[in-house]
């Protein structure tokens, strides 16, 4: 969701530029890779289903904060969070989707598809229905209770795990 919502806020209620949205994607990108390493080393100390969890949580903070930018520094300021939930979101997910299929050859690539391909209808569902019922800026609220939902219920499906 953040992918289409993102340029979207950025341009009309955050009143920024089409160049902000460029040198705010490479901060986001280059903290990412710094948090990736940094979850990573986490993960010696909390399962994949806290982490997860926790990474979670902070993008939907993010996602929150974002439908109140009403200027270019505010979606700057969120970077460095922005930066740390998606460096969870994007190298946690494989590894514990593989853990779950450990005993299962050939599925991994399989679950990794499916999980792609009903993530982005979901979100595009979600898009269309927060914005006919909101702005761009209250289907980011939208996007964040899906996100805190989605990860509720893993952890009440998974509560083995935590």
């Amino acid at each position: 969701m953040n992918d289409a919502i993102f340029p979207l806020v950025v341009t009309g209620a955050a009143r920024g530029t089409v160049a902000d949205i460029g040198i705010l994607v490479g901060i986001v990108a280059l903290l990412e890779v710094v948090f990736i390493i940094i979850w990573s080393r986490l993960l010696r100390h909390i399962s994949q289903l806290a982490a997860l969890a926790a990474g979670a949580l902070i993008y939907a903070v993010y996602l929150l904060l974002l439908a109140f930018a009403h200027e270019p520094w505010h979606v700057y300021a969120l970077t460095l969070i922005s930066g740390i939930g998606a460096a969870s979101l994007i190298s946690i997910p494989i590894t514990y989707l593989q853990d779950l299929i450990a005993e299962r050859p050939g599925l991994g690539s399989a679950l990794i598809s499916v999980n792609i391909f009903l993530s982005a209808g979901l979100s595009a569902i979600l898009f269309a229905a927060g914005t006919a019922i909101t702005s761009y800026s209250g289907t980011a609220v939208v996007s964040a209770l899906s996100g805190l939902l989605g990860i509720a219920w893993l952890l009440f499906l998974d509560r083995r795990r935590c």
